[in-house]
């Protein structure tokens, strides 16, 4: 698909933006539903800018808001 219609850029889609980020669509549409990126609903369907996915990842890089989780965090501890 080419990445420009009529000379814009052409809107990514949730099923890229979650391939992107590597995350599952439901996770990305929860994210998008609550602000965390940036995008726009139109007839029943997210749409998200490169331009937006770009920055959303620079700023996060740069402020360190997400963090990798290290694996024996991410383990199931069972309660005692």
């Amino acid at each position: 698909m080419p990445d420009t219609v009529n000379d814009r850029p052409r809107p990514l889609f949730v099923a890229e933006v979650a391939a992107e980020l590597r995350l599952h669509e439901y996770t990305v549409r929860n994210m998008l539903v609550r602000g965390d990126i940036p995008g726009v609903k139109l007839a029943g369907r997210w749409y998200v800018t490169r331009e937006n996915l770009d920055k959303l990842l620079a700023e996060a890089l740069s402020t360190r808001r997400w963090r990798r989780v290290p694996p024996m965090e991410r383990a199931f501890h069972p309660i005692h």
